[in-house]
């Protein structure tokens, strides 16, 4: 006897396309589209992390287009993309001498 294979519509796989990418859990898009939570992962787990995959490069490119225009976002994005860090380098130039009031002291003597 061999296992009948369920054949998905095209409507059902549009919207387990669109919950994947709107970011639903497998639970929520197994009860949005009536599909068992079980046979989601086995038989449309390309599709669903595709869409999620999708997801994040969506976000991803939302937030590249934020930082062009507001300056704490490209920050942001800059510490944590590219590991840029606040830094203020000081350059006194010539020789530097530090006497402390000790010493000081001991020369006046």
């Amino acid at each position: 006897m061999s296992a009948h294979k369920r054949v998905f519509t095209d409507k059902e796989l549009e919207d387990v396309a669109k919950y994947a990418l709107a970011g639903c859990y497998d639970k929520t898009i197994a009860r949005l589209t009536g599909i068992p939570e079980t046979t989601l992962k086995e038989r449309l787990r390309d599709l669903i992390a595709e869409k999620r995959a999708e997801r994040k490069y969506n976000i991803r490119d939302n937030q590249n287009k934020l930082a062009i225009q507001h300056s704490q976002m490209a920050i942001f994005l800059g510490k944590n993309d590219l590991g840029q860090t606040d830094r203020q380098d000081i350059n006194l130039g010539g020789n530097v001498s530090i006497v402390l009031e000790r010493e000081k002291k001991e020369l006046q003597d």
